[in-house]
């Protein structure tokens, strides 16, 4: 196994508090304007905006720093592993 540099990755957590703001957040949205609309495309978007606008703050990206290593079996198959 091969150490390469340190490795920053970003991702979001999904505990049950963050997934219980984030349907909450969503049940107090008027979603009368997506139900009214006839245009697909529209409502799509409509929807879309409201669920991006929503998550973002419902899930905050989180930095986690670790170590990139690469685990080679032999030398032509080498896979990068990520170890926090």
């Amino acid at each position: 196994m091969q150490t390469q540099s340190n490795d920053t990755r970003i991702t979001r957590n999904f505990n049950k508090e963050y997934i219980q703001d984030f349907q909450s957040k969503l049940s107090y949205e008027i979603w009368d304007t997506i139900f009214g609309e006839k245009d697909v495309d529209k409502i799509f978007n409509i929807f879309h905006d409201i669920f991006v606008r929503i998550f973002s703050p419902s899930f905050p990206k989180m930095k986690i720093q670790g170590q990139k290593r690469k685990l080679c079996l032999d030398d032509k198959r080498c896979k990068d592993i990520h170890k926090p």
